[in-house]
């Protein structure tokens, strides 16, 4: 899950398509793994926020032009959350371009746990060895845990 850009404006269009891949190239130096990648564009209050909407089509051509391009998915986070029903000005932190209130980060977690959903299953992950001040065996807090992660196809 990648939700970066915001810090971005002043980089030109091949400057940020260029931040984006060197993202990209850690992420996937031998095209293996992961199997899925999710990326949240950038919102701000204003939905007419023009470095955002120079910014956000940059962001999806480059994405799109990923060898591994099958294996991103964009999430929509600007027309989401000014969408009819969902938009509220008391999402966003008064006079912060960027920032939400606790209310607006729901409904952004939210937005994010229904578009990954479909793709994950839960996996126990046993813990088998551990170490930590000179204590082994699994922590007590993580025996029997459950993490999601995604299927191999």
């Amino acid at each position: 899950m990648i939700a970066l850009g915001t810090n971005n404006g002043a980089d030109d269009n091949p400057t940020f398509a260029g931040r984006v891949n060197t993202v990209l190239d850690a992420i996937y130096p031998t095209g293996d793994e992961p199997d899925r990648v999710y990326w949240v564009n950038m919102a701000a209050l204003n939905p007419a926020n023009a470095t955002y909407a120079r910014l956000n089509p940059v962001l999806a051509s480059t994405l799109a032009g990923r060898p591994e391009g099958n294996r991103i998915t964009l999430l929509d986070w600007h027309t989401h959350i000014h969408s009819p029903g969902i938009f509220d000005v008391d999402d966003w932190l008064p006079a912060d371009i960027p920032h939400m209130t606790a209310q607006g980060y729901a409904k952004r977690d939210a937005f994010i746990a229904e578009a990954v959903r479909p793709g994950l299953v839960a996996t126990p992950l046993p813990c088998t060895s551990w170490t930590a001040t000179g204590t082994s065996g699994p922590p007590p807090s993580r025996s029997g845990s459950t993490m999601w992660s995604t299927p191999r196809m």
